[in-house]
């Protein structure tokens, strides 16, 4: 009876490390589809078994075509932006409102630092000498000193960047909405690059409509 009582409860005790490790697990999954940022508390994207759970980060040489397009107008599961990166810690926010181009939803940041940030394409983008690609976007900033930018970091083999605003159209205007766009080619010694929204000073940066293609191979 003893015997039958303790097998029962290791049973209890293993279906519960069972449900804890597996609500882990999902969780984790959903974080990393999200793009949830946790600050950098957790660091368990090096463990093997935690690995596997990621987005891909490296799109391998995509075919001519739209790679993102986001109006904000809708919440989505899996996400296209990673986590926003600021200068001076928690002084920039990212968020949504409904004073978009034409009062639609659109991606809207807030800093209080005179410093910059950045929020970038989850995805790196494998890239070849001679290909072209694009990008567009509209931009509305307040605050006196704001300024904001639409472009792509590069970055070499191994990963490591050439030049966080490798090319790029900045936007001063302030109270209206500016669109930016701009084509270029790929040269001899860029292996990968990103698409990336940019600012400097405090203000508020509202985005809308941005588009980043590749045009052709």
């Amino acid at each position: 009876m003893v015997a039958f009582q303790l097998y029962f409860m290791m049973k209890k005790i293993l279906l519960g490390l069972i449900a804890v490790v597996a609500f882990a697990l999902l969780t984790y999954w959903l974080k990393c589809q999200i793009g949830i940022d946790l600050t950098g508390l957790l660091s368990l994207h090096d463990l093997p078994l935690f690995r596997g759970l990621q987005r891909e980060e490296v799109l391998a040489r995509p075919a001519p075509g739209t790679l993102l397009s986001d109006s904000f107008d809708s919440f989505g599961i899996i996400h296209h932006w990673s986590g926003l990166w600021m200068r001076e810690k928690g002084r920039v926010t990212v968020d949504h409102d409904s004073r978009g181009r034409g009062g639609s939803r659109c991606l809207v940041i807030r800093s209080t630092s005179d410093r910059d940030w950045s929020y970038a394409h989850s995805r790196l983008i494998q890239v070849r000498p001679g290909e072209v690609f694009s990008f567009r976007g509209w931009a509305c900033l307040e605050g006196e000193k704001a300024s904001a930018s639409i472009g792509v970091s590069a970055f070499d083999q191994g990963r490591k960047a050439i030049s966080w605003s490798y090319v790029a159209e900045k936007v001063d205007r302030r109270g209206a909405w500016v669109k930016v766009e701009r084509t270029f080619r790929i040269p001899e010694g860029i292996a990968y690059i990103r698409f990336r929204l940019s600012g400097v000073g405090a203000g508020a940066f509202r985005f809308d409509e941005v588009c980043f293609e590749k045009e052709r191979s």
